[in-house]
């Protein structure tokens, strides 16, 4: 990385090493969202297997490609300022979305229909690429920052902005001040943190993470033209345990008197292991294959392949490899 990192050039220095099982403290979904969820919504909107593959692995790697994630904050105060400007970049082009309306304004609202004139470079950058696979790719990174505008929020779903300075004069900071609350796909409290803006009850999370779901789940509808449909067969998509073709109700039914569909279910799990084991599951009954494992080399090879013929002058509002 040109930037230079005080302990070499390690991408994964902000999750500690370990970037599959460890969460960014800068606050940031981790892979069951970006990965996991986004290719189980991906086969049931219809896409195929590699190219569902192919937009996972693009929304997740985002937060691993040293080029668009964040630098760690161990580093800030050893940044120059060219590196200041480039790390807030990189936060405000896929992390935070600046000037972020929503539909609704009332409590529950504030997580409808998210947009941005970022969100709109993003799609509008894989509505322009010159192939299916390029595509993809740029559909999957649009959906990282999409999915993104939902986690970062705060305990009554407001948006948290770029808090430039907050930490490092300025630095973008995001919402480390708030710690990993806002990323939890499941409500919780959080009453007896260090950190002020942490502390309370946050009784959101559930609620908004589904809203996140619907609304990635319609993007990806979008994108493939053929919901509930077997991208093979053409077929609805069928539940192997009922003999039943999946419904929508299967998935997002937020009523108390069902207990709830699969994804207010999965919402509800305080363990990775449980949420990977849960899609594991559903996609085995749903006939859909398996469940893939994700890997940084894959995501980084794809992205190259994919990517590296593109002007970055044709893409606005995007970072596309040097190749």
């Amino acid at each position: 990385d040109p930037l230079g990192y005080p302990d070499g050039p390690d991408a994964y220095q902000y999750a500690l090493g370990d970037p599959v099982n460890k969460v960014d403290p800068l606050g940031l979904y981790s892979i069951e969202v970006h990965f996991y969820m986004t290719f189980f919504l991906a086969r049931i909107a219809g896409i195929g297997e590699e190219e569902a593959l192919t937009i996972a692995l693009a929304t997740q790697f985002i937060d691993h490609n040293p080029a668009t994630a964040p630098i760690p904050a161990l580093a800030w105060r050893l940044l120059s300022p060219t590196a200041i400007e480039d790390h807030n970049n990189r936060l405000r082009l896929y992390h935070f979305m600046e000037g972020l309306t929503n539909s609704s304004s009332s409590l529950d609202g504030r997580t409808h229909n998210p947009q941005s004139a970022q969100l709109t470079n993003l799609r509008s950058a894989s509505t322009r690429a010159p192939t299916p696979c390029a595509r993809a790719q740029l559909f999957g990174e649009f959906l990282h920052a999409f999915e993104d505008t939902f986690s970062h929020r705060d305990q009554n779903n407001m948006p948290i902005g770029l808090n430039i300075g907050q930490v490092v004069p300025g630095v973008a900071a995001g919402h480390i001040l708030y710690g990993t609350s806002p990323d939890r796909t499941f409500d919780h409290s959080s009453i007896f943190s260090p950190l002020a803006l942490q502390r309370g009850v946050w009784f959101n999370n559930e609620s908004r993470t589904l809203r996140m779901e619907q609304e990635v789940f319609a993007q990806l509808s979008s994108y493939s033209g053929r919901a509930f449909l077997h991208s093979t067969t053409g077929r609805p998509i069928e539940n192997s345990e009922t003999g039943l073709a999946l419904t929508y109700q299967d998935l997002f039914d937020d009523r108390l008197s069902t207990g709830g569909g699969w994804l207010v279910q999965w919402n509800r799990l305080q363990s990775t292991d449980e949420q990977i084991f849960f899609l594991e599951e559903k996609i085995r009954v749903l006939g859909l294959g398996a469940l893939p494992l994700y890997s940084v080399r894959d995501a980084a090879e794809r992205r190259n392949r994919f990517l590296c013929s593109l002007r970055q002058a044709d893409y606005p509002g995007t970072i596309l490899p040097v190749c």
